[in-house]
Parts: structure tokens; C-alpha cells; sequence
């Protein structure tokens, strides 16, 4: 049976020109990791080291947290994976989320609930209103909290949540928490797309881990330092005796050499993160206002991806026009009508209006 590929990045099977599909830094990887990645390929005859040790202490070094509680992995995909496995059972998000975590859940056995996005009267189905999907974080952070009972062994929560761009405090996370904990539940907080934001040290989770040790907290490389094609990652967590039944699940030297270097040398790429987020704030404002004039509704939200509402076909109709999207009919509480871009460079973002413009019959 094929594997049923929803995400977005599928250039492969997708002739295109652009890809807007995918949301990772259009800075590029940083030019010292590209340098430290090939560096490493030199020594890709021995085996990588299998605790990462210098990756975990230069984690450690730019986050401020033991490197004990570090566990590094291929992407956070194998991570989730063996979340998944370590904690079997009931796990519960939010809708619309990250697909990856319901895909893990499910290969570890257990079962995905949702605390939906839909408007007040709970209609999910009405696609004429503009309101009809609610993303204000504590809307969002109540209805999740009413669904949290002693059923669930996981909750995940993404920060900025992808699609939506929801962001959520640390009071409204940590409320979350405190219930979780009541009920013997874990947390996983992914914090993959933070590092975007300017206010990154202000809502990240990781220096609660010490007090709380049903939180985890998961980073990736992917996005930040546009190493998806190398494959890093991170999941963080207080509870020693969970980090050795996840470790467990996981297969020796996951991580390779060249990714290992390439991730140290980036951690010390300041100047990267400033460019990374002027260059962020300068497109978001730069494609919002355009986005709106062709589009039925774009949503606002934080990080490097726009959530917007047009014609079922577009994603189709982009093809033709060489530049790929990501349809997300396949995120529970969205259908065909729901897409989302990554923010890219001005000159992609440019174009891509150019050529959005062109589908709709629009002079640009």
C-alpha cells in the first residue's frame, strides 16, 4: 500500500517553478552550516556519534537548558514518531493543526481527538461566512481545555500553530499544562516555527521544563535554517525516565554527521536569525494586503505561512502557472477551499502575486 502523502514539497512529482508549498527560511541554509555539512561528508566513513553530544551541548549553549534533557532526531517527524510509540493512547490538539501528529498517534496505535476552530454555533459546514472558523488563541485555548479529561495521555499544541498562526502565551500554555498534569497527561509544545518571531524568547516553553516534567517541548533545523533535505531536530524534556523510553524508540546514529555539524555551526549564526526576521516581517506586509485583493480571506496569524480561503481548483489552476501551494482539505476542520503559502523572498513574493493575478484574470 503507497504511502498517502499529504504535506507540501512535493517538487518531485510537480514540475513548478516556485514552491510555495513549503514553509522554510527562503534565506537559504546558513552559509557556515553548508560549509560544516560539507566538512562532514568527508567523514561519513565512521559512524556519527550516536548521543550527539557536541549538537546536544551547543543546544544547550544557545537555549539556556541542560543538554541531558536534549533528545536529537532525523526532523521532528521521527521524534513525533516516537512520542507516539512511548505514549499509546487517547492524544488530543486542536483543529486545524500539524497533520504530522495525528499521522504519528496513529502509528504508535492510539487515537487523535480535536477541540475544533468553528464558529459559536458549532456549524462547521456553512462555508459562506467569513467567521466561520474562530483562530483567536483563547478561544482556541478554552475549547481546548474543555475537551482535556483524564482520557488523554497527550496533548500537543503547536506555537505558532500551523496552519493558522495562532500564537498562544505562555499564561495560556501553561494553564493547559496545569490541567494536563492534574489529569496524568503530557504536554508536547512544538516550537518549530518560534524562531521566526523577533518575541521568540517571551513565549517559548523551554525554560519551564525544569518545574514541569510532563512538558516536552520539540524544535527542528527544517524551517529556521532550511535544512529539510538534511533532517534535524530536537525534543526537550525534564523527565529523564520518558527521555529513555523515547530514546528507545528510536534507531541508533539518527542523526547523521554532516546534519550534526551543520546544526552547531548554525547555532552560533546570529545574524542569520536578525536577517531571517526583518525579512519576515518586511514580506508578510509586503503579500497580506496583495493576498487580500485576489483571494476570498486570508487569516492573520504570526510565522513564515499565510492561511487563505479561495476556489477549491486554485491549487490546480497555480500548477498550471508553474508554482505549487499547499491545499489543506486535508486538515481536520478544513476542506478544498482552504490553502496556505509559505512567505518566501520579495522577488518570490512577487511573482507569485504576478502569477496568482494571472489565474484570476487580474492586471497586475
Amino acid at each position: 500500500m503507497e504511502y498517502n502523502y499529504t504535506h507540501g514539497g512535493d517538487v518531485y512529482r510537480n514540475p513548478i517553478e516556485y514552491d510555495f508549498s513549503i514553509n522554510v527560511n527562503p534565506l537559504g541554509m546558513p552559509l557556515a552550516s553548508i560549509q560544516a555539512a560539507h566538512e562532514g561528508i568527508v567523514l561519513t566513513g565512521r559512524y556519527p556519534d550516536y548521543r550527539a553530544e557536541q549538537l546536544c551541548r551547543a543546544i544547550a549553549k544557545a537555549q539556556n537548558i541542560p543538554a541531558d534533557r536534549i533528545i536529537p532526531g532525523n526532523g521532528a517527524a521521527e521524534l513525533l514518531y516516537a512520542l507516539g510509540q512511548t505514549i499509546p493512547g487517547k492524544a488530543l490538539a486542536i483543529a486545524p493543526t500539524f497533520t504530522g501528529y495525528a499521522e504519528a498517534v496513529a502509528a504508535g496505535g492510539g487515537e487523535m481527538c480535536y477541540a475544533g476552530c468553528e464558529d459559536a454555533d458549532g456549524d462547521v459546514d456553512d462555508m459562506s461566512g467569513q467567521d466561520r472558523l474562530q483562530f483567536d488563541s483563547e478561544t482556541v485555548i478554552q475549547r481546548l481545555l474543555a475537551k482535556l479529561d483524564d482520557s488523554i495521555r497527550l496533548v500537543f499544541l503547536c506555537n505558532p500553530n500551523n496552519p493558522t498562526g495562532t500564537l498562544f502565551t505562555r499564561e495560556q500554555i501553561l494553564r493547559v499544562l496545569a490541567k494536563a498534569e492534574a489529569m496524568q497527561a503530557y504536554v508536547c509544545v512544538d516550537e518549530c516555527f518560534l524562531p521566526f518571531l523577533e518575541e521568540e524568547a517571551s513565549y517559548s516553553m523551554l525554560p519551564y521544563l525544569a518545574k514541569h516534567p510532563r512538558l516536552l517541548v520539540l524544535r527542528a533545523f527544517t524551517k529556521i535554517y532550511c535544512m529539510a533535505g538534511l533532517r534535524l531536530g530536537y525534543l526537550a524534556c525534564g523527565d529523564t525516565e520518558l527521555q529513555s523510553r523515547i530514546r528507545a524508540k528510536l534507531q541508533p546514529w539518527n542523526t547523521s554527521i554532516p546534519a550534526q555539524l551543520a546544526g552547531i555551526a548554525a547555532l552560533s549564526d546570529t545574524e542569520y536569525l536578525a536577517k531571517t526576521r526583518e525579512n519576515l516581517q518586511a514580506e508578510r506586509a509586503y503579500l497580506v494586503p496583495r493576498l487580500r485583493e485576489l483571494v476570498a480571506e486570508v487569516y492573520d496569524g504570526y510565522g513564515n505561512f499565510l492561511l487563505f480561503r479561495d476556489e477549491p481548483d486554485l491549487k490546480e489552476r497555480m500548477l498550471e502557472v508553474g508554482v505549487l501551494i499547499r491545499a489543506c482539505g486535508d486538515f481536520e476542520g478544513l476542506d478544498d477551499i482552504y490553502f496556505r503559502i509559505g512567505i518566501r523572498s520579495h522577488s518570490e513574493n512577487q511573482e507569485f502575486i504576478r502569477r496568482l493575478a494571472r489565474v484570476k484574470n487580474v492586471v497586475k
